[in-house]
């Protein structure tokens, strides 16, 4: 078993994940801090949804695409490059 979700959870997790990680590339260096109001401006989570937005962070921080990191206002998230992450 690869988790406590459910089957299609997993599945819906995983497309936000890529998109979000996308989108994240797309709008930064490796060295943006994102914070959560960041991350839904990339406008990838529907509605402004903050559980989905969490657990999709949660995976990828999981997945070490996403480093956690504290500034100033609060928590904030850079991703780095699918090869540092496998390292």
């Amino acid at each position: 078993m690869a988790g406590d979700e459910p089957e299609g959870e997993s599945a819906k997790i995983q497309v936000f994940k890529d998109a979000l990680y996308d989108e994240a590339q797309q709008h930064g260096s490796d060295s943006r801090l994102f914070s959560q109001q960041d991350l839904l401006d990339l406008g990838v989570i529907p509605n402004d949804d903050i559980s989905l937005l969490l657990a999709v962070i949660q995976g990828l921080t999981r997945d070490k695409l996403f480093v956690g990191v504290q500034a100033n206002q609060g928590m904030a998230w850079r991703w780095r490059s699918r090869e540092d992450a496998k390292k």
